[in-house]
């Protein structure tokens, strides 16, 4: 089946205190939106798609010659708004989308292959990359039902106690069967903390339409860390240099 990629790099990244967009910023000598796209394919997706906002002027160039088509998330409300930036580009050519970040450079190409392997074994139509941090922070948490199968993501400003209790987090990384994101993202709705779009609510109406998602638990939890901050760029580096990957 066709294999597209999807990358979000529409992101302000204050913390980043920057001029320069928080995705162009260095990894390991290569800007890390440009090696979010290089793992994309050496996974196996036939054509990146880049969703830019902030700083689109400095991103946009960097891109140009890369083999990269870009769409423009204009006004950012939420990753799913984002995602749905893309849904014509992503509609015409079907199959199914490895939907990744920009920010989030330590990924391995054979990790998502493993990945998307588990997906289509699964016969699902989504399955998220999820790890276990014991301090997950901010991080989205995966709520699992009585059986241990998924049965939704809470952003932490959503969560209840006993939602923030689990360690098991939204890596991020996602898989879908196009048409299946197509349909849950037309039924997304804003009625949130933050009043926004979140991609991860495609999970629960697809799972409440009896549609098969599942969750895949990453071997190695530092491959779904993203750089927000100057110092999670240091450690990224530091990650990357001390596997020998780099």
């Amino acid at each position: 089946m066709k294999l597209q990629a999807l990358i979000l790099a529409a992101g302000e990244g204050r913390r980043m205190r920057s001029t320069l967009p928080k995705v162009l910023h260095p990894v390991g000598g290569v800007p890390m939106v440009l090696r979010v796209v290089e793992i994309a394919r050496h996974a196996g997706a036939e054509r990146p798609i880049v969703v830019l906002g902030h700083g689109r002027d400095q991103v946009g160039p960097a891109l140009a010659g890369h083999g990269v088509e870009v769409v423009v998330q204009e006004e950012q409300l939420g990753t799913g708004h984002a995602v749905s930036m893309a849904k014509e580009l992503l509609g015409a050519a079907g199959g199914e989308v490895l939907i990744l970040s920009g920010d989030v450079p330590l990924t391995r190409a054979s990790t998502l292959v493993s990945f998307v392997a588990d997906h289509r074994l699964g016969e699902r139509v989504a399955t998220v990359m999820t790890a276990h941090f014991d301090e997950p922070g901010s991080l989205g948490r995966i709520v699992r039902d009585a059986r241990g199968d998924l049965a939704a993501i809470v952003e932490t400003r959503d969560a209840g106690p006993a939602e923030l209790a689990i360690r098991e987090v939204n890596g991020g990384i996602y898989v879908f069967e196009v048409p299946a994101l197509l349909h849950a993202l037309s039924a997304l709705g804003r009625n949130n903390a933050q009043g926004q779009f979140y991609l991860t609510d495609t999970i629960g109406i697809l799972r409440g339409e009896g549609r098969r998602v599942g969750a895949w638990i990453v071997p190695d939890s530092a491959e779904i860390l993203g750089v927000n901050t100057p110092e999670e760029l240091e450690a990224a580096e530091w990650t990357l240099t001390a596997r020998g990957d780099g």
